[in-house]
């Protein structure tokens, strides 16, 4: 397997920690996601980085006139009409592509604000003289196999979804759909395989299994800042994740949900909804402070149990956590957060204990 070829002495490190790393963006057209405007701002606001390329390939869904099969019908409709997370609502990037260069793939590129710069053309190989960096792939189509050699650090992509259970889309969907407590998310280094790549980083976010729309945010919105810590990580000379060798994984790709399995799904969601009205009404969340009298490192030791002695109920309309202790005179005094239900809202509270009782 070929891999693109990348420094990692110091000294090429060192050279990048004042200068922005120079990058391209690879998408579907000339309107990105909120989640991928999140990815960019970051980047470019903090001179992390500099764009210098905009890279317009063909969406999948277009391709040969792409219609949804019978069995698979109901799904999109499903979608378009209940689900619309923020993270996927449409932006116009203006600001972060008006004086940015475009290279169209897939002929004219539509653009729905006056103020961009003209298309710079339809030649590919100008994308292997820009001396770039890394490129970020927003796509819904692979990025051809000759540009992974085309910037230094190589062609960077998104696979919302643990890489080692979840291949394949839709993001967030198919955890709920398996009851899975976590949903992950990768940021990963392409390579020519397609089940094999390097990983960048990799998150896992509770699962919200009421919600698909709520579980997207969660989980897209959550990574969008990974770019502009792995730039942040290069200047810093951390490369190793980036010369790290190649992960291959074994899931099997699951493909958009057939009409059966969409109303599976839509009976899962409805029944955990129901649950969560009911914990609600019938539940509430108790909170306190209890306090252990060993070095911290005992909680590292399997098999030892910790005695803990619990606090009296510090708040009458309430619960109290988050505790930060300090000690001073023989006594420790407590500061922790309070939330009152009444008013919705929590306030930092303090106490002072002696021998372990409220003072």
């Amino acid at each position: 397997m070929e891999t693109v070829e990348m420094s990692g002495t110091a000294g090429d490190a060192a050279q990048k920690v004042m200068n922005p790393l120079r990058f391209a963006v690879f998408c579907d057209g000339m309107v990105l996601q909120e989640w991928q405007a999140r990815c960019l701002r970051p980047l470019l606001e903090r001179g992390r980085a500099r764009l210098d390329l905009v890279i317009v390939g063909q969406p999948a869904m277009t391709r040969a006139g792409w219609m949804p099969r019978p069995g698979r019908a109901l799904f999109p409709v499903f979608r378009k009409l209940l689900v619309h997370p923020t993270a996927t609502r449409p932006v116009d990037p203006e600001d972060l592509f008006a004086t940015v260069p475009i290279v169209s793939l897939c002929g004219d590129v539509y653009r729905p604000s006056s103020s961009y710069r003209p298309v710079a053309g339809k030649d590919p190989w100008r994308i292997l003289e820009q001396e770039l960096d890394f490129i970020l792939h927003f796509g819904s189509s692979p990025v051809p196999d000759v540009f992974l050699e085309a910037a230094r650090y190589g062609v960077w992509e998104f696979h919302h979804g643990d890489d080692e259970t979840y291949r394949g889309g839709p993001p967030g969907f198919w955890e709920i759909y398996d009851g899975a407590r976590v949903t992950g998310a990768v940021l990963r280094r392409r390579t020519r395989r397609p089940d094999e790549w390097v990983v960048l980083k990799k998150g896992f976010f509770q699962t919200i299994d009421y919600s698909w729309a709520a579980n997207m945010d969660r989980v897209l919105l959550g990574s969008a800042s990974w770019p502009a810590e792995v730039c942040e990580d290069i200047r810093r000379g951390r490369v190793s994740d980036l010369l790290a060798p190649p992960v291959r994984t074994k899931a099997t790709v699951r493909d958009l949900p057939n009409n059966r399995k969409t109303l599976r799904f839509v009976q899962k969601v409805s029944g955990n909804i129901a649950i969560r009205a009911g914990n609600r009404l019938l539940r509430r969340t108790e909170w306190n402070i209890g306090i252990v009298h060993q070095p911290v490192d005992r909680f590292l030791q399997t098999g030892t149990g910790l005695k803990v002695d619990w606090l009296p109920a510090l708040s009458d309309h309430g619960f109290v956590a988050d505790p930060f202790g300090i000690e001073k005179d023989g006594r420790i005094h407590l500061f922790f957060e309070e939330y009152d239900r009444r008013l919705g809202k929590g306030v930092i509270s303090h106490v002072e204990l002696e021998g372990g009782t409220v003072v």
